[in-house]
């Protein structure tokens, strides 16, 4: 039996409202998939805003069903089809072959499309990554902040980390010798996400240059030396290395000096936690933030 393809039946149906009668009986032999029944419904007749179905491989009474009925299911085509399948393509709304051309082009840069939360949420990482490669140019730092969120919303971080260390870098050339502290935050996070801890130290540790070398707002500087401490804690469960815990409470009171954050006091709370499996005293300098 030829291979079938699938075809979204609010694409199918878009092409049946517009085409000529004489054209339905190219549908004569498709099936149509409801998602629910054993069998797919096989098409013996279309008339005008109906069809005449039967399950598939069976001799039971065929059911008339509305066109609109398509909708929601799935319009299975023979490989041996090409002609309809061309027609129902041509006949598809502009917006959807150009979110199909954008999720193809997400899919270059090793994004899974379907994985994003929102159709705008593709278009969106579609029209950032599209203007970086066709102009070769960091994307604004607002821009790179709203991807950096989706991707992480849809746990796509792995393929978004060396675009973020490009951009990063390229900004890193241009300002030399200025670390830009967001991008470092971009990159650092993104990492600690996927488990790659050392190599977010790596990229953190610009927090031990001289401060006038640090680009970026105290918000910025606050999270990413919350991230670095919250790495240090990582790699301390891993290792049991005291020095992580040591280093840990640094990075902690210069994220607290500049917010008492929520997080701020969540990772403070990690950390005393730690000390206190250790049997460590915690000094009276330190917040006492929930534990988790």
């Amino acid at each position: 039996m030829p291979t079938e393809t699938n075809i979204a039946g609010a694409t199918a149906l878009h092409w049946l409202a517009r085409a000529a009668e004489e054209e339905w009986a190219q549908l004569l032999g498709c099936a149509i998939d409801d998602g629910t029944s054993e069998r797919a419904w096989t098409i013996l007749a279309v008339r005008p805003n109906a069809f005449d179905l039967v399950p598939e491989d069976t001799e039971r009474l065929s059911q008339a069903r509305p066109w609109a009925w398509l909708g929601g299911k799935q319009l299975l085509v023979p490989g041996n089809r090409r002609g309809l399948l061309e027609a129902i393509q041509r006949s598809r709304p502009a917006h959807e072959k150009e979110l199909d051309e954008a999720k193809a082009r997400l899919r270059g840069h090793r994004f899974d499309p379907d994985r994003f939360a929102t159709t705008d949420d593709i278009r969106f990482a579609d029209r950032v990554l599209a203007a970086a490669s066709e102009k070769r140019i960091v994307p604004r730092p607002e821009e790179r902040s709203t991807l950096y969120e989706l991707v992480k919303r849809c746990g796509q971080e792995r393929p978004a980390i060396p675009l973020f260390r490009t951009w990063m870098d390229a900004v890193e050339r241009h300002r030399a010798p200025m670390a830009d502290v967001l991008g470092r935050l971009h990159v650092a996070v993104l990492l600690r996400h996927t488990g790659a801890f050392q190599e977010s130290l790596e990229v953190s540790e610009v927090l031990d240059w001289p401060s006038g070398r640090l680009r970026g707002s105290q918000g910025e500087i606050c999270a990413l030396s919350l991230n670095r401490a919250a790495t240090m804690l990582d790699v301390y469960e891993y290792t049991g290395k005291a020095q992580q815990l040591l280093d840990a409470e640094k990075h902690l009171k210069r994220a607290w000096a500049i917010s008492q954050s929520d997080e701020v006091r969540a990772t403070y709370g990690r950390w005393r936690s730690l000390n206190e499996k250790r049997g460590q005293p915690v000094g009276s300098g330190v917040a006492k933030g929930t534990r988790r």
